[in-house]
């Protein structure tokens, strides 16, 4: 990576409507690349990944088994992204089905009744054990009353990008590398593909791991290229005009950093992906 990659990501940003974060660090090298990174956002469906999180320490502690079915009742439906609101009432399903379906389709439904499960309390303990301090989980999804209140979910881009580092690595204070390895192949699986990954040609995304969000005005995306030249880029955005904007600019962003990462053979890093 060079100074003037960032300097024309920066450029980019200025001309673009709305305001932006960024996260990128080299995960070899330890080089970081910060745009406004701590800037505090609604955090939108990125709150996801440490619920999933969660899930998986609680699976370890004993405290739930994550093959358990639960059941899906009609009047804890939402709208919003999800396959489950779709499906026949009382359906039952595993909590690792339900983390699946939060991580790999943003399924709202799935995710209310995991944090029903879960324990907000207990989630946003883990949050702050993890050292994410500047992101907390005040709401449901699909809660508007919440929000209209005040109560928002929110995060930073240093937050999610330090958290997905924590995946490469293996080193999430109470979780296994086992768990972890699943939790990485979960985010693997996402089927959004339009933001950090839309240019990155198809190939390479059974090993990228990666969690949108999407709110009005808002789109956010932090993902994890655990390849050759393993790297973190997280991208938030706010007050944009129009999602598309948002989609696009994170997209094009992306395309350059990746470009860079791989237009030549010598700057490739000699160390092997994690997975």
């Amino acid at each position: 990576m060079n100074t003037k990659l960032f300097e024309g990501i920066r450029n980019e940003l200025a001309r673009q409507a709305g305001e932006y974060s960024l996260y990128f660090k080299d995960l070899p090298r330890g080089k970081k690349f910060l745009i406004a990174s701590e800037r505090v956002y609604p955090a939108a469906s990125l709150i996801k990944i440490p619920i999933m999180i969660e899930a998986f320490i609680q699976a370890e502690a004993g405290n739930l088994f994550l093959e358990q079915l639960v059941e899906v009742p009609p009047d804890k439906k939402v709208g919003g992204s999800g396959i489950l609101r779709n499906l026949r009432d009382h359906i039952s399903m595993s909590i690792r089905d339900l983390v699946e379906l939060m991580i790999t389709l943003s399924d709202n439904t799935a995710t209310n009744i995991l944090i029903e499960l879960l324990g907000m309390a207990k989630i946003n303990t883990t949050l702050r054990q993890l050292g994410l301090n500047d992101t907390v989980l005040a709401r449901k999804m699909l809660d508007r009353q919440a929000r209209a209140a005040g109560r928002d979910n929110l995060t930073t881009a240093r937050d999610m990008g330090e958290l997905l580092e924590g995946i490469y690595r293996r080193k999430i204070p109470g979780l296994s590398v086992v768990s972890i390895d699943q939790i990485y192949h979960i985010l693997t699986r996402q089927v959004y593909r339009d933001n950090l990954s839309f240019y990155i040609p198809e190939q390479y995304w059974p090993k990228i791991a990666s969690k949108t969000g999407t709110l009005t005005g808002v789109i956010h995306d932090a993902t994890l290229f655990a390849l050759d030249r393993a790297y973190v880029l997280v991208m938030m955005s706010g007050q944009l005009p129009a999602n598309v904007t948002g989609r696009e600019t994170l997209a094009r962003i992306s395309q350059m950093i990746f470009t860079a990462s791989f237009k030549s053979e010598e700057e490739k890093c000699d160390e092997n992906s994690r997975y």
